[in-house]
């Protein structure tokens, strides 16, 4: 880990290995952001712009948030914006015949070692990351996923395809990321 991620600690990798891991406000975002992408029109509620409210330097202050949808994810209820949801539509339809969250599993001997591939189009595999600060590119040329799928799935290509929430924070804004 290159120790970018304030929310990446060695406990987290574990429980997500041993499947303890029960989820947070980072995933779940890009749990909603997936199901856009994997289903075009997956069920979601209308969240009204309004305001959102929170701390600034000890004073509670507000600001304006667009209107978006919210969906439920895990029993939290994220919401993006409308602009966000455009975004994962407009990427799901760069690629109409492909095939979405396919999983294989191959036995090493001592190790099983499972994948599933958010997209595959043709020989190329596609994986989104949702991130909320700059992307540092050698988390990524340094990643055993891509090579473990390239593998996996019998591939040529893999292209890691990454989402910004620019400016998001965690204390601010919570489940919610609009605007």
């Amino acid at each position: 880990m290159s120790g970018d991620y304030e929310f990446e600690t060695e406990q987290s990798v574990i429980d997500t290995i041993t499947r303890d891991f029960q989820g947070n406000e980072y995933t779940r975002i890009g749990t909603a952001f997936h199901r856009i992408v994997e289903e075009g029109t997956p069920k979601c509620e209308k969240a009204p712009a309004g305001t959102r409210k929170f701390l600034y330097y000890g004073k509670e202050t507000e600001e304006p948030v667009p209107a978006g949808r919210t969906f439920d994810v895990d029993g939290f209820k994220v919401s993006l914006d409308i602009a966000q949801c455009k975004v994962a539509l407009s990427y799901r339809n760069q690629f109409p015949d492909a095939w979405h969250e396919m999983r294989l599993y191959k036995d090493y001997g001592r190790a099983m070692i499972t994948g599933c591939a958010d997209i595959i189009d043709g020989i190329e595999l596609r994986d989104i990351k949702t991130k909320y600060s700059e992307p540092n590119d050698e988390d990524y040329i340094n990643s055993v996923q891509w090579r473990y799928y390239l593998e996996l799935f019998s591939a040529n290509v893999f292209h890691f395809d990454l989402f910004i929430f620019e400016g998001y924070k965690k204390e601010k804004h919570g489940y919610d990321v609009r605007g």
